[in-house]
């Protein structure tokens, strides 16, 4: 297991998410898994009326939705200004949550955390 804490990210421009920790963060059966990720809204997209969600989670390529089935999970959203942290929590993990997981702001480019599921 590697502790050295590494950022994904794309260019660093306004909008380009990034998953903070390593690229690759090994997690044991039964434990929690918590994914955070930073970005900013680009100014022209910045709206005090926005009701809707500013970034979505994807494990592989199906996004994370109320209605997915798999319990235990939390998306929170903070906005502060343009900066945005989207921390993606999952309870109870298991061998099928292995895999890419994706932060996807609306206006901007993803970033991508590796997850491994390890024995006890």
């Amino acid at each position: 297991m590697n502790s050295k804490q590494e950022t994904t990210n794309h260019d660093g421009d306004a909008g380009s998410a990034r998953i903070i920790g390593p690229k690759e963060k090994y997690v044991k059966i039964g434990s929690s898994l918590t994914l955070t990720c930073n970005f900013q809204v680009p100014p022209s997209r910045i709206s005090p009326h926005a009701s809707r969600l500013i970034v979505d989670w994807l494990h592989g390529e199906e996004a994370f939705t109320f209605g997915s089935g798999r319990g235990g999970v939390r998306i929170e959203n903070n906005k502060d200004g343009s900066d945005v942290t989207s921390r993606l929590t999952l309870a109870r993990v298991e061998e099928g949550d292995a895999g890419k997981y994706t932060c996807r702001p609306a206006h901007g480019r993803p970033a991508t955390s590796t997850v491994i599921i390890v024995d006890g």
